[in-house]
């Protein structure tokens, strides 16, 4: 990973360049297979954490505001998983910052609500949580029913008490 990072660097690729894209997708990859790992090495937690800020860095020169949205999604679930609060709940309000500022799209609405009401559920904050929960619920419910059909099992989990 950090050998592509450095010869993507290198060459000085224009931002729309295909290999920024690979890397978005590369480190989107790692750091996704990593977060459901358990257990994980402090080693690959570090890998990670790397994984993810490369996904963000990349797709923020390679994507549209949808992929840098995601890429906040998934540092706020590493971040989580790392067990670093603080930095995921600042990830998870960057994804709704970015899905703000472009008309508050239901599906993506839903998911950075998700990954702040993680947030606040692992910190034991109750009405965050509970607000995090609502907002959820609130996006969901203006989701196609084949959208509530695969992201149900989120809400459930966010909902439960365990």
């Amino acid at each position: 990973l950090e050998e592509a990072v450095a010869a993507a660097e290198a060459a000085g690729l224009p931002d729309q360049d295909p290999a920024h894209c690979s890397l978005g997708i590369a480190g989107n990859g790692i750091a996704g297979t990593l977060e459901e790992k358990t257990p994980r090495s402090a080693d690959e937690t570090r890998l990670m954490l790397r994984a993810a800020q490369v996904a963000r860095r990349f797709w923020a020169l390679a994507g549209t505001w949808l992929e840098t949205e995601r890429a906040e999604y998934r540092l706020a679930r590493s971040w989580h998983q790392a067990g670093d609060l603080p930095q995921a709940r600042q990830h998870a309000q960057n994804c709704l910052e970015i899905v703000r500022a472009n008309g508050n799209v239901p599906l993506e609405a839903f998911f950075g609500w998700e990954a702040l009401g993680r947030v606040e559920k692992a910190a034991g904050n109750h009405a965050g949580h509970a607000l995090a929960l609502r907002q959820a619920h609130q996006a969901f419910d203006s989701l196609a029913a084949d959208d509530q059909g695969w992201c149900r099992a989120s809400l459930d989990a966010l909902a439960s008490k365990a």
